[in-house]
């Protein structure tokens, strides 16, 4: 009667374990609703693991919260990202807890292009309606560059373009292409030439961000840094003329006389060495070029009005080439 007893109860553990373990199989096999690309699922900050299962159940995502609720526990209680999720082809209550625990949000993206200036960047940020708007402090950001931030960030951003999740911050992306930027320069301020003349990276990224607004000519990039180091190696002024552009308050498209001749913290004409701050965000090629010029004699350099410069050592040589380029004699 006593082996009876536990036969039956050895019978009802083994069923109930076959049960339960038939249960949990569902998670892998039972088809959860069919899902449409415009279908979303958002996971707001501040949700318990608990109250998100609950909705998953309540909007029938899943068919069971007790199943999902026990595997999220044998997962080693994996955390569910914050996010807006699309569940379009995801066919089981396993696909459904891979993608919130691994965070695979709906990615929205943001271009950053080559010599924005942080304004530009401000303005793209405040166009993405996917964005959630913040007021952020600019300190915080660039933290990284705080040796050498004085409350004027341009430059600071990696033009690149960024993916993130709908409804993130705008203080995420800045983070994200201050953090780039300073990694890049990092990098190449490590790599850098010997006998340049910079204090430190920072007067390389203003350097760098001048020679991306001379020539978006790639091939010419290393070619134009080689004339400005040549020309602050010999105490010259850079004579940028984007550096003037950038100090005029709403500028109209022409530089003037008068223009070359005042006297501000961007004119180069009338200042010697750097620009107090970066002009522009650089892209990696002219970080590079900053970093790595090519070694040559030249002082001069003058557009040819086809998208390249003609270079030149001396001045007399400089002046052939502005009258039969600028001023169109021969």
């Amino acid at each position: 009667m006593k082996v009876s007893k536990y036969k039956n109860l050895y019978i009802i553990v083994i069923f109930s374990f076959l049960f339960f373990v038939s249960y949990l199989n569902g998670f892998y096999k039972e088809e959860t609703s069919n899902h449409t690309k415009e279908d979303k699922f958002i996971i707001e900050k501040g949700l318990s693991k608990n109250q998100i299962i609950k909705i998953l159940h309540e909007k029938g995502l899943i068919s069971s919260s007790l199943r999902f609720a026990i595997f999220n526990f044998l997962n080693s209680k994996k955390s569910f990202k914050t996010g807006e999720y699309n569940f379009y082809m995801t066919k089981t209550e396993n696909d459904i807890f891979k993608k919130i625990s691994s965070g695979k949000t709906i990615q929205v993206k943001v271009s950053f292009i080559e010599g924005s200036t942080f304004n530009d960047i401000l303005t793209e940020i405040s166009n993405n309606s996917s964005l959630l708007k913040t007021n952020f402090n600019q300190s915080e950001i660039f933290k990284n560059f705080s040796n050498f931030y004085n409350e004027n960030p341009e430059g600071l951003c990696f033009p690149d373009t960024y993916l993130f999740s709908n409804n993130s911050q705008d203080i995420d992306i800045l983070y994200k292409c201050s953090n780039k930027m300073h990694d890049v320069l990092s990098k190449y301020w490590n790599k850098r030439s010997s006998g340049l003349p910079y204090k430190n990276m920072y007067e390389m990224l203003i350097l760098a961000s001048i020679i991306e607004k001379e020539t978006s000519n790639h091939a010419e990039k290393r070619m134009i840094s080689g004339v400005f180091i040549n020309r602050l190696n010999q105490k010259m002024r850079l004579q940028s003329d984007p550096t003037v552009i950038y100090g005029i308050k709403d500028f109209d498209g022409n530089i003037k006389k008068k223009d070359l001749s005042e006297k501000n913290l961007y004119n180069t004409y009338r200042i010697n060495g750097l620009p107090i701050t970066p002009i522009c965000s650089p892209g990696l090629e002219s970080i590079i070029a900053a970093s790595n010029p090519l070694r040559t004699k030249n002082l001069y350099f003058v557009s040819n009005n086809r998208g390249e410069h003609m270079f030149s050592e001396t001045y007399e040589q400089h002046l052939e080439y502005v009258n039969k380029y600028q001023r169109g004699k021969d």
